[in-house]
């Protein structure tokens, strides 16, 4: 079933056997797409409880008003989370493809 998602099966082993492949090797829409062939969500995987998903367009305007909010550039954003976030700033769609779960 997961060989179906277009990760082929060396990824699917890497999933099954590597702690952290999963969140560090594939971005969020590979994940997704994972995730869809179960009928089912990655929150699911990754939070305790339900909640409605925020669309990736909510997330990077969100950091865009933390960022004037708290008076930080988004090189000083960047540096206190630890991921880069600039090249999705202009086209959010980005985000899903250049981001992981960790990054």
């Amino acid at each position: 079933m997961l060989m179906d998602a277009d990760i082929g099966e060396n990824g699917y082993y890497d999933i099954e056997s590597s702690d952290g492949d999963l969140t560090y090797c594939y971005s969020l829409k590979e994940i997704l797409a994972i995730w869809q062939k179960f009928d089912s969500h990655p929150r699911d995987l990754f939070c305790d409880s339900a909640f409605p998903a925020v669309p990736i367009a909510d997330v990077v305007h969100r950091i865009k008003q933390h960022c004037d909010e708290y008076d930080l550039s988004i090189a000083e954003f960047e540096d206190i989370v630890g991921w880069s976030v600039e090249g999705c700033l202009d086209d959010p769609a980005k985000a899903l493809n250049e981001w992981n779960v960790v990054a």
